[in-house]
């Protein structure tokens, strides 16, 4: 959180930074958005049960007809979970750019098809206006979707 507020002081942008588990979040949101911007947090959520309730608590957190952009990694077609039991473990990574090595710890990861994820942001209260497969430095392929509150 620090390079955040360190980054928007230096834009000179007022944001008021929170931290909280994704799981959480109605415990430190008080409030309801017309807009949520999430990137990179659904894919870290392996089991069903989790990934439910965190898009139900988006979906809770947004006003009415309110938008969310989701940003997931995946391709849409492949599905995989990792065991979250693993996650946390240290793993030897390569950095695409450098082709230098280093240990990091890894994190718990799940990629989902179109059918699946369409299905259960609908089952979560959202209307799926748009879905488009992306791709980026940081994450690589990714499903974004804009959504709104049903």
């Amino acid at each position: 959180m620090k390079k955040c507020e360190e980054l928007s002081k230096e834009r000179r942008v007022n944001v008021n930074w929170i931290v909280s588990d994704a799981l959480q979040l109605n415990e430190k949101l008080k409030k309801h958005y017309d807009w949520i911007y999430s990137v990179g947090t659904l894919h870290m959520l392996v089991e069903d049960e989790d990934r439910k309730r965190f898009l139900n608590t988006i979906n809770s957190l947004l006003k009415p007809k309110g938008k969310l952009l989701l940003i997931s990694m995946g391709d849409g077609e492949i599905e995989r979970k990792t065991e979250i039991e693993t996650a946390f473990d240290l793993q030897e990574r390569s950095h695409m750019k450098s082709g230098k090595t280093f240990e990091v710890a890894s994190t718990s990861y799940r990629a989902i098809n179109w059918k699946n994820h369409r299905e259960e942001l609908e089952d979560a209260g959202f209307i799926v206006e748009k879905i488009m497969n992306t791709e980026n430095e940081e994450y690589s392929k990714c499903m974004t979707v804009y959504l709104t509150k049903d």
